[in-house]
Order: structure tokens, then sequence, then C-alpha cells
């Protein structure tokens, strides 16, 4: 069965709202975990009984760790079933074209990531803040200065651009996983699917981390951080001697591989899909 690049392009909005709706039933479910683990945090925080604090701050640091791969799954789950079980000939039964298809999912299911994300970003930074009230990770502070380390604020710059990356290379994962289980189901593949579908996504994963490796090694775009001033944008320096160097040209990467894997993507649904 294949799409039909005759349809109507006006039902993107209907399109958009019914999978939000529809994921919405099962996935805000989810916050539910991290809401009474964040009300048990702020409850207890200021009790004075160490125990509970402490297996408070370990459940806030843990469970937003839950929450996105939990999210991961249900997006991953979600679009093999609504494409490509028997749901899938509804769905290819309806007046729109495979981009918009793909569209609304990448849409809907990445705001969703990005929900469980900030989320994880919210408490993870206010027990960031709590725990600079204490006199210890101030003393912290200064001994790391003396002893030549990154400073507490280098520290928390270099953690949230690790924690930017880390999303960008998880939608990244979600594009190649989209791919993969679109193109193990072409004809070639189908009778091993979900071992067409593994293959695929490790090929891509191998040459996404590889590019990577390539881009950052060859093209230097880099934000350079200060503890006192503002950012910048260098282009064209290898090695950068003040402040915090922040590689930029392996999430411009990871943005183009996106693009042209939603189009490769939108493209085998609309032409070469074989749902049984």
């Amino acid at each position: 069965m294949t799409g039909n690049s005759d349809k109507p392009k006006n039902k993107m909005g209907m399109l958009l709202k019914n999978d939000f709706l529809a994921s919405s039933r099962v996935i805000s479910l989810i916050y539910i975990v991290e809401i009474i683990a964040y009300v048990f945090f702020m409850i207890i925080k200021d009790r004075g009984n160490n125990r509970l604090l402490a297996l408070g701050i370990v459940l806030n640091f843990a469970i937003p760790f839950l929450l996105i791969f939990v999210s991961l799954f249900f997006v991953i789950y979600d679009f093999n079933k609504s494409l490509y079980s028997q749901q899938g000939y509804l769905t290819y039964s309806l007046p729109v074209t495979a981009k918009q298809l793909l569209g609304s999912k990448m849409i809907v299911y990445g705001l969703w990531m990005f929900v469980s994300y900030a989320v994880a970003l919210f408490v993870w930074g206010y027990l960031a803040s709590y725990a600079e009230g204490n006199e210890n990770v101030k003393m912290a502070d200064v001994a790391l200065t003396l002893f030549g380390m990154p400073s507490i604020a280098h520290i928390k710059v270099y953690l949230f651009y690790y924690m930017i990356m880390f999303f960008v290379i998880l939608f990244s994962f979600i594009s190649m996983i989209y791919f993969a289980i679109t193109a193990s189901h072409m004809r070639t593949f189908q009778n091993a699917n979900f071992i067409s579908a593994v293959i695929i996504f490790f090929v891509c994963a191998i040459i996404m981390f590889v590019m990577i490796a390539i881009v950052d090694k060859n093209i230097f775009i880099s934000f350079l951080v200060y503890d006192d001033g503002p950012t910048k944008l260098v282009i064209g320096k290898k090695n950068l001697e003040d402040g915090v160097s922040l590689p930029m040209s392996p999430i411009f990467y990871l943005i183009i591989q996106d693009i042209a894997l939603f189009f490769i993507t939108s493209s085998i649904m609309k032409k070469w899909i074989n749902i049984k």
C-alpha cells in the first residue's frame, strides 16, 4: 500500500489536533509521577530530616531521566502502531500527504519530548539552585578554582550545553528510528522488518557518530563563554585559550541530518511503503 500524492493538503491542522489528543490520553499520565516526587521534595526540604531530604533529591534527579526515556518509548511505539500496524490502513487513507503524516508525528511527538526534557531541566535547575545556597557548595567552588579546575559556574555552563546536545542527539535518534521503521516496511525488507529496522538504525547511528567526529574535527564553529562577559560565536579557530569553548558544528550537522531524514522518510512513505 502506498501513499497518494494527489491527496489534498488542507487537513494538517486537524491531523495535528487528533495526534495531540490521542497521545495526550496516555503520555500526560507520565507526569503524575514527577509531580508527586516534586511535591514530596517541596514538603520535606525544610523539615530537617536528612534521610527524607536525600530521598527527595535522588527521586527528583532520577525520575526526570525515566520520564524522558518513557516518553521516548511511547513516541516510537505509537509511531509504529499508528502507521505500520493494522491501524496504518486507516491512517494512510486520511486525506493528507506523506509529509503531513510524518510532519504531524514529528511535531506532536517532538513537543512531548521537549516537554519531558523541559520538566527535567526545571527540576534539575531547582535542585542546583537549592544546592547553591549550601555553604559546602560555595567552599567547593573556591577549592576548584584554587586547584585550577573549572569553577562551578563553568561546570553549570558545560552541563547546560551537554543537556542541549543530549536533546538534539535524542531527537536525531527519533528521526533515525522513524526512518528505520519506515524503510523496514518496504517490500524488500517486509519479511524480516523488525530485524531490518534494527540493522538500518544501527547503520544510521554509526554513520551519524562518524560524521559528528568528522564535522567536529574539520569545521570549527564554537560559542566562547566567559564567567563575567557575554558569549560570542567563534568561527574558524581551532584553539581557544580563554573562556569555555562549546562546539556548535555537531549541532548544526544534526539539524541538517534530521531535515534530510524527514524528506527521505516521507518519500519512502509516499512511494514504497507496503503495509502487511
